[in-house]
């Protein structure tokens, strides 16, 4: 389904922001988080940055805000949402179980993954996910689908973006 996000933070560390340099996605074998793409979080402001600068010092890079376009987004709310993704882009872990997701054949339906902030919070079906008889937590699972993924952030596959401006903090 086609959405627009909100403005996105993006901190380059390495030099000048050049969304034409992007690599693309690549799942790495054993292990849930992709190499290359392109991650951002939602933008708050100047100060804060985003949800994941708040938790996290994200002062040793260039700051960049981007106006997203319209775009095929797969968003990630509910248990319901994974199930989806693993029912159609999955991959094995290093047990055999299809707990992992395929970003390499999720990038041929859609342009970006959202993983929305309340998918953290206390009690999400997401932050404690039940699968193959288990009870996987995002945060230190590593059969978790979103293992690694500490905070509310998007990763885009191809940049759908009406526009980047460098913000001085």
């Amino acid at each position: 389904m086609k959405i627009k996000l909100d403005a996105q933070l993006h901190v380059a560390r390495n030099g000048i922001l050049d969304l034409s340099k992007i690599k693309p996605v690549q799942n790495q074998e054993y292990m849930a988080k992709p190499k290359y793409g392109f991650w951002t979080t939602t933008y708050i402001n100047k100060k804060v940055g985003s949800y994941f600068s708040k938790d996290f010092t994200m002062d040793d890079g260039e700051w960049y805000k981007l106006e997203p376009e319209e775009a095929e987004i797969f968003v990630v709310e509910t248990g319901k949402d994974i199930d989806t993704l693993l029912s159609n882009y999955s991959r094995s872990n290093f047990l055999e179980d299809n707990t992992f997701i395929d970003f390499e054949k999720l990038t041929e339906d859609f342009d970006t993954l959202h993983l929305l902030k309340s998918c953290f919070d206390k009690g999400s079906p997401v932050k404690e996910l039940l699968l193959y008889d288990q009870t996987l937590n995002i945060h230190n699972s590593d059969f978790h689908p979103f293992h690694q993924w500490w905070t509310e952030s998007t990763l885009w596959f191809k940049p759908r973006f009406n526009s980047c401006e460098k913000i001085n903090k």
